[in-house]
């Protein structure tokens, strides 16, 4: 590889590394004097280009023909000579300078750019390079760890004896840092769903140099491409599945996948009327609605074909005089078949012998007077002005039918409105009612109902809710109406809090470089009870706190204490207002001080979230009542939470890697991004960004031990004890994916500011 001019810039971190390594291989170059290569060999002198080369020439021969009379007199001495590889001085070796490369082996795959290269010599050894870098020989042993690029790579390691001579051992091993990649096309969307006694899970894996596949626990042959394995179920099962797949080199990679046997077949109930009902009207169409208990693959009623969409469905149909039995038939998406016959006795209305149409209008005129249903009404009149378009009655019947379509209109409206209003008062939920209040402010968008509707319906957003909170269209989801910011509820009760020994001490196994006094503040496990409160769905972003500080007027409290700082990557102050900077409107707010991130909260209503109402927002499944240790599970996924692993494409394992990592991120290739990226990650209360993008200003003073104080087991705890550091929480974009856990903890000078630092507030619910 060409070794790149002063100031070029690398492409990729490979080639970064490439280079630093071919230039250590190469050594440093020799100068035109009597300088040797260092590393390289015997010393490198100039001569003059012609006498001095003739005379070594014939030196040279001279030399070697007189050694070749003595090896062959020496050969037959007993006893006599060194035997095997040998160079020396002149290009033979003792026969007592041993070097041999232990680790790695000839030929290895290996799975860390990081090498450890390792062996023993003895004799007359007195130092070893490898690549060209001197590492010292102890006891007989030598070591040293070396950057390579991923790719077939040569170490070169050579033994410098006493005299100066070199011995030298070349091996190959090959670098491969890149997981297997985990493809499942069926099922196509999770759970998989099958009504048979095994699900036939199908997939392939995508690895030039495969080393095995197990799946649901059990090796399976092929161990890379196309994958068919039937997953035994029993019952109405719902099962995880697990995947694996392993590389020559260690890599592995992991995906579930969700499993369900489903033999039940769907459920049909009948919306706005029950079964055997009597109709009497006009017409003998009838639309009748019913709803299904899951996703349908067919649809038929009556013989006819509906398009599988959703829960709930409508049709016309055609009744006839007597009893009617209208088969519904239903087939979910694995094939359970459901079948319902509904009956309905219709019976045609007659119109009491009033006329159809006809020339006398004064008819007309007496049949409506017996009617009370406009309906009814308003078809006489339209077919007595169609059957007598020459009639002098004509507009006399047109200006009637005007005032009674308006009052028709009026009466429908009358109808949805109490329909809405009633429907609204019959709902469990607050958003169920609202529901029902928006159907008629769809359809009657400028009706004369629709300001009281709207009334309601705000009432409803605000029924129980604190000040300033309202619902949103979407059930779980509340606006902070200050800031516009989108909150959820975390309903009240105890959760596990912090980490056990044995956790710590598990998750320590793929971290060597580490020991566990680095996690010791997570310690121990506690449960601790939280009141209901609304947690922030995303962090701040730079448009809402530009918001704050123009309004607020100022970046500084009144001790002179400073909220933020520019950046390019924050806000900005453009002719004496506050903006977000360009491009980074939906970013996360950042360079905020503790300070700063403490008085946007207090603006807005709200306050900074406590570290145990943080770590529940982010851990806790309360469906499952469980603790989970990244937001959306217990694994780390790769892709959906915004830390390194993210921009360098690669899960990072250990502290050293990170380190390198962070070394190679020369251009600041890693960033925040929007807050409501990246919806994968979400935890179980369905906050985004809870792991990576910016860590997160808590409330709570930091302390090493504070879990270990009776105060921690609290209810709603908060460590007030001035430690002149606070509790930042969830990672940030540039530290691992493994170090973003929920139960991490971290801390900051609550006067400091970062790129990497920004948070999102919390409101009470009571």
């Amino acid at each position: 590889m060409m070794a790149k001019a002063p100031g070029d810039r690398h492409q990729s971190m490979d080639e970064l590394i490439e280079d630093l390594d071919s230039t250590a291989s190469r050594g440093h170059p020799a100068s035109t004097d009597t300088t040797a290569y260092v590393g390289l060999g015997p010393r490198i002198e100039r001569r003059s280009p012609t006498r001095g080369r003739a005379f070594v020439a014939g030196f040279v021969l001279l030399a070697a023909a007189l050694l070749a009379v003595a090896a062959v007199l020496i050969s037959g001495i007993p006893g006599g000579g060194n035997h095997g590889a040998q160079t020396g001085g002149n290009g033979t070796e003792p026969a007592a300078a041993r070097l041999v490369v232990a680790s790695p082996k000839d030929g290895a795959w290996l799975n860390s750019l990081q090498v450890a290269v390792s062996g023993e010599c003895s004799g007359e050894i007195a130092g070893v390079t490898v690549n060209g870098t001197e590492t010292s020989v102890k006891d007989g042993r030598f070591s040293v760890k070396l950057w390579l690029a991923a790719g077939d790579r040569r170490i070169a390691v050579e033994g410098v004896l006493a005299s100066g001579a070199r011995t030298r051992k070349e091996i190959s091993v090959r670098i491969d840092t890149a997981p297997p990649e985990i493809l499942i096309s069926s099922p196509a969307r999770e759970p998989g769903r099958t009504r048979e006694n095994a699900f036939l899970l199908e997939g392939s894996v995508k690895e030039e140099n495969p080393a095995g596949i197990v799946i649901d626990g059990a090796k399976i042959p092929n161990p890379a491409g196309d994958f068919k394995v039937p997953i035994p179920l029993s019952g109405n099962e719902s099962k995880t599945v697990v995947v694996e797949a392993f590389d020559l080199a260690g890599n592995s990679a992991r995906r579930e996948v969700s499993i369900l046997r489903d033999a039940k077949p769907p459920v049909i109930t009948l919306v706005d009327f029950v079964q055997g009902g009597f109709i009497e009207a006009e017409s003998n169409i009838l639309r009748i609605r019913f709803r299904i208990d899951e996703e349908a693959s067919r649809i038929r009623i009556q013989g006819r074909e509906l398009e599988p969409a959703g829960l709930l469905y409508e049709a016309a149909i055609d009744l006839a005089e007597g009893v009617n039995s209208i088969p519904v038939e239903v087939e979910d998406l694995v094939g359970n078949a459901a079948k319902a016959t509904v009956e309905i006795s219709y019976r045609k209305k007659q119109p009491s012998g009033l006329p159809a149409g006809g020339g006398d209008f004064n008819k007309v005129l007496s049949a409506l007077d017996k009617l009370s249903g406009t309906a009814e009404k308003i078809r006489i009149l339209e077919s007595f002005v169609a059957e007598n378009p020459s009639s002098s009655a004509k507009e006399e019947a047109e200006e009637m039918l005007r005032s009674l379509r308006q009052r028709k209109a009026d009466e429908d409206e009358q109808k949805a409105y109490d329909d809405a209003l009633n429907g609204a008062q019959a709902q469990d939920s607050p958003f169920a009612g609202m529901a029902r209040l928006k159907v008629y402010l769809t359809a009657h968008p400028g009706g004369k109902y629709s300001v009281k509707v709207g009334e309601m319906l705000e009432l409803l957003r605000r029924k129980g809710l604190p000040q300033g909170v309202a619902r949103t269209e979407t059930e779980g989801e509340y606006l902070n109406e200050k800031d516009d910011a989108v909150m959820v509820l975390v309903p009240a009760g105890p959760f596990s809090m912090g980490s056990s020994r044995e956790e710590l001490l598990s998750l320590l196994k793929s971290r060597t470089d580490l020991d566990i006094e680095a996690y010791e503040c997570e310690t121990p496990l506690h449960v601790v009870h939280v009141d209901a409160f609304f947690m922030y769905k995303h962090e701040v972003s730079n448009s809402q706190f530009a918001k704050f500080l123009n309004e607020y007027g100022s970046i500084f409290d009144e001790r002179k204490r400073q909220f933020a700082f520019e950046d390019p990557w924050g806000v900005e102050l453009k002719d004496g207002r506050w903006r977000p900077a360009d491009g980074k409107e939906r970013h996360p707010a950042v360079q905020v001080t503790f300070l700063g991130a403490e008085k946007y909260a207090e603006w807005a209503g709200a306050s900074l979230p406590s570290e145990a109402q943080w770590e529940k927002a982010a851990s806790w499944d309360g469906q499952k009542n469980r603790r989970l240790v990244f937001p959306w599970g217990n694994e780390y996924t790769f892709g959906i939470c915004n830390s390194a692993d993210l921009w360098f494409s690669k899960t990072i394992v250990t502290q050293t890697e990170w380190l390198k990592y962070s070394r190679l991120n020369l251009d600041n290739v890693v960033q925040t991004r929007d807050v409501d990226s990246m919806p994968g990650g979400a935890s179980p209360c369905g906050c985004l960004h809870m792991a990576g993008n910016v860590y997160e200003w808590c409330q709570d003073w930091y302390s090493d031990g504070f879990y270990k104080t009776p105060a921690s087991r609290d209810k709603n705890p908060v460590n007030v004890a001035t430690t002149f550091l606070r509790v930042v929480r969830g990672g940030c974009f540039s530290k691992a994916g493994l170090d973003c856990r929920n139960q991490r903890r971290f801390r900051w000078g609550q006067t400091e500011h970062s790129r990497t630092v920004g948070f999102r507030c919390q409101r009470r619910a009571d």
